[in-house]
């Protein structure tokens, strides 16, 4: 995701020894700023978006996700920091959902409210739009079909 000058870049598991970070690269001149461990995903960071509404980095594992990781974040000279600031769980209609193979998200305010798009290879799921209210989450079905025609 880009941010406000940084890059911000989802890093999974590299041996048995690490878990997922995410790393954070000066956008105009790519140098490499820092990166830090989300422990909470274990080995896995499949994507990250940053939202321009609360400034939280969003992010979670590529399976099994009832919530949402929602991290504060710091760049400074002393580098790059994340810590986990709240979990979103995700309902829909007062119903825990799962989402599986999420790929990828991205933020966008419309109307003054806040909405996560989220991308998945899930053959129940392909997309998801996620309205943002407190630290509940809702599930807006995004089917390709109804939007693409011929598909």
């Amino acid at each position: 995701d880009h941010f406000e000058g940084h890059l911000f870049v989802p890093v999974e598991k590299i041996d048995s020894t690490r878990v997922a970070s995410i790393a954070c690269i000066d956008a105009e001149t790519l140098r490499f700023i820092g990166s830090a461990l989300v422990r909470e995903q274990r080995e896995h960071a499949s994507w990250c978006a940053v939202n321009p509404a609360d400034r939280f980095l969003y992010s979670s594992t590529f399976d099994n996700n009832t919530s949402i990781n929602a991290y504060e974040f710091t760049i400074d000279a002393a580098g790059f920091k994340i810590k986990l600031h709240h979990k979103i769980s995700l309902t829909d209609r007062g119903r825990s959902f799962t989402l599986n193979g999420i790929q990828g998200g991205v933020f966008s305010v419309d109307n003054a409210e806040n909405f996560l798009y989220l991308s998945s290879n899930d053959d129940d799921s392909r997309s998801a739009r996620i309205s943002l209210a407190g630290r509940k989450a809702r599930s807006i079905d995004l089917n390709p079909a109804r939007f693409f025609r011929g598909r």
